[in-house]
């Protein structure tokens, strides 16, 4: 092997090691946002939460099989993935149980984590389109959670016509 052949096969394996460089601080850079928004999103997942609480316990209650459905459910969501399951379905289980436990007062704490969100447009919308989503999920939207979605969505200061509503 002469110079040049070694120099360009240098060059080659110089190119090979540059590139696993930057695919690796990618891949790290994406391993940190993700873990940011784990932490600065807890409330955006909460409201996510606890608007899936009060849709579930739209007619009352909700039964194990309806709350198992919803961590499935919550399992295979894009948005959901990005946070640590067991918190988000401690979570939904925390806000259902009070829910269950008394509507009105359950349904207040509910709102009030959903609020905490009200100041990202991006955010209340994604609450609002998830709920819907949740509500549609068994093939019908009842009249209980179709009026749920709906004071979410003026709670939240968007049209309930965006969702379908």
């Amino acid at each position: 092997m002469g110079f040049k052949e070694w120099l360009n096969d240098q060059k080659k394996n110089l190119g090979e090691s540059v590139d696993w460089l930057s695919d690796k601080i990618k891949e790290q850079k994406k391993n940190a946002e993700e873990s940011i928004m784990k932490v600065t999103n807890k409330e955006f997942m909460q409201a996510i939460v606890a608007g899936c609480a009060l849709i579930a316990a739209a007619d009352g209650n909700l039964e194990l099989s309806e709350k198992e459905k919803m961590v499935e459910f919550m399992k295979g969501s894009t948005i959901m993935r990005l946070y640590d399951m067991s918190e988000v379905v401690g979570e939904f289980n925390k806000y259902a149980d009070v829910v269950i436990a008394d509507y009105n007062a359950g349904k207040k704490e509910c709102i009030d984590a959903i609020l905490k969100v009200r100041y990202s447009k991006d955010e209340t919308t994604q609450v609002v389109r998830f709920c819907s989503i949740i509500a549609s999920a068994d093939g019908s939207v009842s009249e209980k959670e179709e009026a749920i979605i709906k004071e979410l969505a003026v709670t939240l200061e968007l049209d309930p016509k965006e969702f379908g509503f």
